[in-house]
């Protein structure tokens, strides 16, 4: 949660936007708010690695949201092997259809270079 009745409240920690958060919204069938632990990352994160799930994020109790910003604060740490990637590079037919006969550029950023391979 960023605002609160117009109010601008990124300048608040996670725990006091989460406080906040918990006095407007109610759980209700089909409307929950996301669990959190507290001083045991490393137990939740190895049993989302065992159930094959995506990760865990970590932030700093005393963190704030910072728009725009990444910082050290917040951590998205991946319980598997992962890739993202980017096409930069596709083709529209005659018909508005994407022409998968013809070559595009697929992109992935890795740490030591920034690496561009073509697909066809």
């Amino acid at each position: 949660m960023l605002w609160v009745d117009d109010v601008d409240i990124t300048g608040k920690t996670v725990i006091q936007r989460r406080a906040m958060l918990e006095s407007i919204v109610k759980p209700t069938p089909g409307i929950q708010l996301a669990s959190f632990v507290e001083s045991e990352g490393k137990a939740l994160f190895d049993l989302t690695k065992t159930k094959g799930m995506e990760g865990i994020v970590a932030k700093r109790k005393d963190s704030v949201y910072r728009p725009g910003k990444r910082s050290s604060d917040w951590l998205k740490i991946k319980s598997r092997p992962q890739q993202e990637f980017v096409v930069g590079v596709f083709e529209l037919c005659h018909d508005f259809t994407l022409c998968l006969d013809h070559p595009f550029a697929l992109g992935r950023q890795r740490k030591d270079q920034p690496q561009l391979s073509h697909c066809t």
